[in-house]
């Protein structure tokens, strides 16, 4: 799959450690947002590649180790029984703060639209998503297992990006988009395969990192998003006409019902806390790292220990984005994820 930048030249075997591609594209068939009438996304392709060099592997179970990765080893992982590695055909938007449930699940809630039979405002409901083996549900999580000699933090290349895919119109869906690491566990380097797969060591220190990319950016017709909840951007009069800069949103964190979509939206009349959060939370062990469109500089995500990884990957639409409106129907978006050892393309 091409993708609209030009191919960078190979990074130095020597030097990485880890490059993982994954690409998923979305092609939206309906026409409204998930506030207003549970907007669907269909999945119309999904290629994934993950591929290591120079000292890490990486395994969909935890047994076969290797430099790539397949579609069908990450979808239906063998020998790995009791995996819940979920691909639906059909994506909705759905919404998350980022925290874990005991099972080491990050918490996704789905929000239910209606409006106000008085006012006629919108008001929303929400509920909370079980991650479920196969293709039911509403967005994609899988399990990665990352095996490394020596401990060593881990960058996210000038590579990485959501973007729209070549040859579609850019309706700005990959500025909704979002991608989570949720850690599971690392286990030693001798562990066994049934210890590796249920590793659950981490879940109390609830290690959980969620890149935003294309935070800068927003399009044009969010703008409505942007008047509707009296929302604060910066730069938003640019010379190409798209609204710029950086907005806080705030993630679903429970299950309501009949909530002021506006406050949900804005984090007023006391939902922070009660039914919203912002993203970034030490208490809650989750780190938030937003990239601006075209960053240029590798960034840091998360450390790998010494020993074998196990990391859960969630990707979604997320549904309290200003971007994630009507307009956005028809696009298709690919993720690109990059991961290095080193915090540099020459290694220094």
């Amino acid at each position: 799959m091409k993708t609209k930048k030009k191919e960078k030249k190979k990074l130095s075997f020597a030097t990485i450690l880890l490059i993982l591609f994954l690409t998923i594209v979305l092609l939206v068939t309906s026409t409204y947002a998930w506030f207003t009438a549970n907007k669907t996304v269909t999945i119309d392709t999904i290629n994934i590649k993950v591929a290591s060099t120079s000292g890490l592997e990486i395994s969909s179970n935890g047994i076969d180790w290797k430099n790539v990765l397949s579609n069908a080893e990450i979808i239906n992982p063998e020998n790995y029984n009791n995996h819940v590695n979920q691909f639906p055909p059909i994506l909705k938007p759905v919404s998350s703060n980022g925290t874990v449930d005991a099972n080491g699940r990050m918490n996704v809630y789905y929000g239910e639209v209606t409006s106000n039979p008085t006012t006629g405002d919108y008001i929303v409901s929400s509920i909370k998503q079980t991650d479920t083996r196969g293709q039911e549900g509403h967005y994609v999580a899988f399990d990665i297992f990352l095996k490394i000699e020596q401990e060593s933090p881990i960058y996210l290349t000038t590579e990485s990006n959501v973007i729209v895919m070549e040859n579609e119109i850019d309706k700005g869906l990959q500025n909704s988009s979002r991608i989570a690491f949720v850690f599971q566990g690392d286990e030693a380097l001798d562990a066994t395969p049934v210890t590796v797969q249920n590793t659950r060591n981490m879940i109390d220190n609830k290690n959980v990192y969620i890149w935003e990319p294309n935070s800068n950016i927003h399009n044009t017709s969010a703008a409505s998003q942007i008047s509707l909840y009296g929302a604060t951007i910066n730069d938003k009069t640019s010379t190409d006409g798209v609204a710029r800069g950086a907005t806080t949103y705030y993630g679903l964190s429970r299950e309501f019902s009949d909530v002021d979509m506006k406050s949900l939206m804005l984090g007023t009349n006391g939902t922070v806390g009660t039914y919203i959060s912002t993203m970034e939370s030490s208490a809650n062990g989750v780190k938030l790292l937003t990239t601006s469109q075209d960053f240029r500089t590798y960034q840091e995500i998360f450390t790998i220990r010494r020993g074998i990884t196990k990391i859960r990957v969630y990707l979604w639409i997320e549904g309290q984005d200003i971007d994630n409106e009507n307009s956005v129907s028809g696009s298709g978006i690919s993720y690109n994820i990059h991961l290095s050892k080193v915090p540099s393309e020459t290694g220094n």
